[in-house]
């Protein structure tokens, strides 16, 4: 509960503890658990850990598995062993469990835990492989109900791991922490402190803080080269984003053993390097930069093994795939070992952007390029060449990342101008190879119950949302105010793919028994499972969905018609963010999918057969080709693809031909950022990367490049669309030639493995989209826009579209059968006025003092195809404000708004803003779901409330989407409705109050209001601190024709206040009283307002007590209607 201002102070950011800070007790034990952690071999290693530092009771107590289930059973290679215990009666117990697996293994694990917790409710378990050379140190988080204990968590200890951070957690295991007595100390007191200790977040949140501090501390150190994008500040920002997000990328790659440690060993760097002191503070020697990551990055990750050597002097100009800086090493023959075991990796990220234009750069050029950086760099361009990278011999034409910038020591530097905030001036920063070396990473994404204490792939994700769009790239003020954009929390994520998910497949599959005539009301599978003893048989298709989508043991409900219908549904789904940020949606879109064809096609035979049959179907087409030569060609290319397919799912894990077929026929995304496009495709490299398996007897290791996917994730503007020409009878078949054509290349393009392969597919992109330009002009289509078509470059890294068009950039035609995102929020400051006059043209919801998220809401909408489910997170505002009315009235009239989940905590770690969850199919309206949650901690499982309400009520009510209101409330407002007049027609009310705003106003101490204050809300409590408080009634509490008063916000903000927002109160529902009736009224307030100036205290209770009765009878109200007015109702 929140407390009044006085008592509770809280910041953004807090500055890291410093070391020479800390109680040297703890860094002792803290040194020798690390210690501990690192010579981990044994059982004895293990007692010595908890009997001697972490103060548990020695215990050594073997448990028979015998009557288990095999599945437990055989997972271990000897009987589990109570090994330590701890509080009182030594009710908490510790188990090691030894796997009988050379690996851990998830899978293993999970039957083991699941028996030992039946009778040991408070444990922690460690298990180790069979060679006792990893180790897992496994929680599971405690829950009331036993059926609810379903999240592992686990914090790995191996060889070459990072074990700081393991050493920090499991040191919180020690028992003299809860108490330096060891007395008293209860099972659920430990039980709740390893839960602390295993917290995923924490873990995060100090890496962010570490690399935030690192990230501002670079921009100051750092210098990229004069074509590189600038911010108004003069700093590096984008060049400092995509460098860490490389190098994220690579730390996850070599966590997979692809890329060696000693690259990033700095006693090995110093004797293979010349000129590398990182211990210099002042010193510009950007060594390790340039001649190990940029090596790294475009000469060995970018470059077929085979193909890998040193520039030769004065000649490969421009050559980024060859070795530089040799003057770097100091034995330079043997250089290329330190990079020769490393595969080549394809996929873009590492693709050098310094560019070649061909020839100078022309004004008309310049001023027809969209995108602001390109722009730039453009006009910035004295010749032929762009260096964005700097990947070159000129020393004029290289970057300045300094050495101690990875490898410096501990030190204090000032960052509160970057955070505005004086207590951020000694900020403890160092190197970001060390900062890297602290942490665990992890490359398996976690998921809703399974979580490793780790860096998994989705911090990619947080690092582009909390610290890749830093700043305003025109302003200076911080990015986040200009995209509005916030990270996602996990959980939100997840409930929204499911809920779309679901809502898509079961029309999809409904549709397909429909139209084979098997029934039109349900399947009939739903019902040929009803005498099954063993489980509970869901009634509905849905249902059976539900418990397909639930992380559980149970075999799925589904029979083999219906799985067939199932994978022939996911087969040809089609889902898009479009404002993709960092990937969370589609990447949650992916995992969920990959999870549920584990489980209905746990061999992949169907999947698998599905792909091939794809392309046997598209060889077809190609055969009936006129010309031989361009036949053969197509017919070739197509068997090469059924023989990648085949190596795709023989080669690799089971999930690793799941996502690639996903990944090409299944998911799109868009944003106006490249660089969030960039992050976006790096998570699904990395999804990839995880399930290949590596075979050092085959070329390249046996990795599979990665796919190319920038005709999977394109930068554009998903809100400006293309001016297309009307309806027409008769269409040039040229077109639909060429871009079956276009087509063709780009799915060759998304397979392409080597970068001859991807420069011809990019060639002949080029020259087609020219040719259907030229077409396009004399098929009614005006020139300006045949032109954008034809200018657009997917594979340009540095630029966005000032359009978007999915057809031309993804070829899809029918829509999209889930659209879901967080659309950002705010305006002004992203558009210009050229762009504002587009929307007022083309979108319904522009109208007045509009919001940008309604804009995505309508540019989504629009992307549905027939049945399609739109999941949006958005602010809560659009149900009711007046500037919103259009956006409701497109949706209400238009679509089925199925589900509304109000979230009153405020979901977003940095957004000062109560968000709701919006589901809104493209099919007949009938009823919303509506459900109100007060508490995170509840979400999905226990909403506060959750009622259905008929869609047409909101479109009764003048397009006012009330979901607080019941039936009958809705029959005592049309009764108030029927007699009154609205407020207008006797008042003018004025607009609300904004409480804070910097610059504005009054703070506490009598100057504007700051950042602190706006961040600290010092008017506002959750409690009543005294008699000049006030509740405060939002949004939430404003009804259509009432108000209700909380009592859970009190605002103290001056005398003046009004206790009531006033933005909707025109339409407020008036008596038309005559004059006797006000005068009644009107003396009783009279002596009310008197005994008020005579005695602040005086009960006035029976005053206005009368006065209500007199209102109830202006307007007829029954003692029952009056009993809801007043709440008093005892009806459900």
């Amino acid at each position: 509960m929140r407390g009044c201002w006085q008592a509770r102070r809280w910041t953004r950011l807090k500055p890291a503890r410093r070391t020479s800070e800390m109680n040297m007790v703890d860094v002792e034990r803290q040194r020798a658990v690390l210690n501990l952690l690192r010579d981990l071999r044994s059982l004895e290693g293990l007692k010595s850990l908890f009997w001697e530092e972490l103060n548990y009771e020695r215990e050594n107590k073997p448990l028979s598995p015998r009557q288990w289930p095999d599945s437990a059973r055989q997972a271990l290679a000897e009987d589990p062993i109570l090994f330590a215990s701890g509080g009182e009666d030594g009710a908490f117990h510790v188990f090691y469990c030894r796997l009988a697996s050379p690996d851990l293994s998830r899978g293993l694990e999970r039957p083991v835990v699941n028996q030992l917790l039946r009778d040991h409710p408070y444990a922690l378990f460690v298990f180790s492989n069979k060679s006792q050379s990893a180790w897992h140190f496994l929680n599971v988080k405690y829950d009331e109900k036993a059926e609810n204990r379903r999240l592992f968590r686990r914090i790995t200890v191996r060889p070459g791991a990072g074990l700081r951070t393991a050493a920090e957690r499991v040191q919180l295991l020690d028992l003299a922490v809860i108490n330096p007595q060891l007395l008293g100390i209860t099972p659920l007191a430990i039980q709740q402190r390893c839960d602390v200790a295993f917290d995923v977040e924490a873990v995060t949140k100090d890496f962010f803080r570490e690399v935030a501090n690192w990230y501002f501390w670079a921009l100051k150190n750092v210098q990229f080269p004069k074509d590189a994008p600038k911010e108004a500040d003069g700093h590096d920002h984008i060049s400092v984003i995509r460098l860490i997000t490389r190098l994220i990328f690579c730390w996850f790659v070599k966590e997979k053993g692809l890329i060696p440690d000693t690259l990033f060993d700095e006693r090995t760097l110093a004797r293979t390097l010349t000129g590398f002191e990182p211990a210099k503070t002042g010193d510009k020697q950007s060594v390790f930069y340039r001649a190990i990551l940029q090596n790294l990055f475009f000469a060995t990750l970018n470059t077929e093994m085979d193909k890998r050597g040193w520039t030769k002097e004065e000649q490969n100009f421009m050559a980024h795939s060859l070795y530089r800086h040799r003057d770097c090493f100091s034995e330079p023959k043997s250089t290329l070992d330190l990079f020769k075991e490393i595969p080549f990796l394809n996929g873009g990220l590492f693709e050098c952007l310094d560019k070649d234009l061909g020839f100078p750069a022309a004004p008309h050029a310049c001023a027809a390029t969209a995108d602001r950086n390109a722009a730039q760099a453009c006009e910035n361009a004295k010749s032929r060449y762009v260096r964005i990278d700097g990947f070159s011999r000129r020393e004029d034409s290289q970057p300045i990342v300094p050495d101690f910038l990875f490898f410096g020591p501990e030190r204090e530097v000032d960052l509160s101008a970057d955070y505005n905030d004086k207590k951020f001036g000694r900020v403890p920063v160092r190197g970001l190879i060390h900062i890297f070396n602290r942490y665990h990473f992890t490359i398996e994404e976690n998921t809703p119950i399974e979580q490793e204490v780790a860096l998994d792939p989705e911090l990619s994700g947080k690092v582009f949302e909390n610290l890749l769009a830093a700043y305003n790239p025109e302003t200076g003020a911080t990015a986040r105010k200009q995209t509005g954009s916030f990270y996602t929390p996990r959980e939100i994520v997840n409930y929204m793919v499911d809920e779309a998910l679901i809502a898509c497949l079961k029309t999809k599959v409904e549709q397909t028994f429909l139209s084979v005539g098997q029934g039109g009301t349900g399947i009939p599978a739903c019902t040929s499972q009803s005498n099954s003893t063993d489980r509970n048989v869901c009634a509905t298709l849905e249902h059976k969905l539900r418990h397909l989508f639930a992380y559980n043991d149970e075999p799925h409900q589904f029979t083999p018609s219906e799985v067939d219908a199932l994978i022939a549904a996911i087969d040809g789904l089609k889902s898009i963010d479009p404002a993709v940020g960092s990937g969370a949606f589609p990447m949650g879109i992916l995992h969920k999918l990959v999870f549920i064809l584990g489980i209905l096609d746990p061999r992949n035979e169907k999947w698998k057969e599905r792909q091939i049959a794809r392309v046997r179907d598209t060889m077809a087409t190609a055969e009936k080709i006129e010309d031989a030569t361009a036949r053969e060609r197509a017919v070739r290319e197509l068997e090469q693809h059924i023989a990648g397919i085949n190596e795709a799912f023989e080669n690799n894990e089971l999930d690793y031909g799941r996502k690639l077929y996903l990944i090409e026929n299944c998911i799109y995304g868009v944003d106006i950022q490249p660089i969030a496009v960039q992050i976006a495709k790096m998570r699904f490299f990395i999804s990839l990367i995880v399930d290949q398996k590596i075979d050092d007897a085959q070329p390249n290791r046996g990795v599979r490049p990665l796919p190319n996917l920038e005709t999977k994730f394109v930068a554009a503007n998903t809100l400006i669309g293309v001016n297309r020409p009307g309806q027409q009878l008769l269409r040039n078949l040229d077109i639909d030639k060429k871009e079956a054509e276009l087509r063709r290349v780009r799915e060759r393009h998304f397979l392409a493995r080597t970068p001859r392969q991807k420069a011809k597919c990019r060639d002949d992109d080029t020259r087609l989209r020219a040719e259907i330009a030229e077409l396009l002009k004399g098929d009614g289509w005006d020139t300006t826009t045949a032109r954008r078509l034809a200018s657009w470059n997917p594979y340009d890294q540095n630029t966005s579209a000032d359009f978007f068009d999915q057809e031309w950039m993804f070829g899809v035609t029918d829509g999209y059968d889930v659209v879901s995102s967080n659309p950002p929020y705010g305006f002004h400051k992203i558009h210009g006025d050229e762009a504002k006059a587009y929307f007022k043209q083309h979108y319904a919801s522009s109208q007045g003092s509009y919001e940008h998220y309604f804009l995505f809401y309508e540019a989504a909408l629009r992307l549905l195809g027939k049945a399609g489910v739109l999941a949006f997170i958005a602010p809560v505002t659009w149900l009711t404000i007046p500037s919103a009315k259009s956006l409701r009235r497109y949706i209400l009239e238009r679509y089925s708004l199925s589900a509304i989940c109000w979230l009153s905590e405020q979901a977003f770690d940095s957004a000062r803003v109560n968000t709701l969850i919006s589901l809104i199919t493209n099919s007949t309206a009938s009823i919303t779901s509506v459900k109100i949650y007060d508490l995170l901690a509840e979400f999905p499982n226990m909403p506060k409330k959750h009622r259905d309400i008929p869609q047409n009520q909101f479109v009764d009510a003048g397009h006012y989407i009330s979901i607080f209101s019941g039936v009958e409330d809705n029959s005592i407002l049309e009764k108030v409705r029927r007699v009154s007049k609205p407020l207008k027609d006797f008042a003018r009310p004025c607009s609300g109050y904004n409480p804070y705003e910097v610059g504005a106003g009054e703070a506490p101490d009598g100057g504007p209001h700051t950042e602190d204050t706006v961040r600290e809300r010092p008017y506002h409590s959750r409690s009543k601190c005294g008699s000049q408080w006030k509740p405060e009634i939002t949004g939430r509490d404003l009804r259509r024709y009432c108000v209700r008063v909380t009592g859970d916000r009190w605002v103290k903000y001056g005398p003046w206040l009004s206790a009531a927002l006033v933005s909707d109160l025109k339409k407020l529902p008036i008596f038309p009283a005559s004059d006797s009736q006000q005068v009644a009224i009107a003396k009783l307030a009279r002596r009310i307002s008197d005994a008020k100036q005579q005695d602040p205290n005086a009960d006035t209770t029976t005053l206005e007590r009368e006065i209500d009765q007199k209102v109830y009878a202006l307007y007829g109200l029954t003692p029952e209607e009056i009993e809801i007015v007043e709440g008093a109702s005892t009806k459900p």
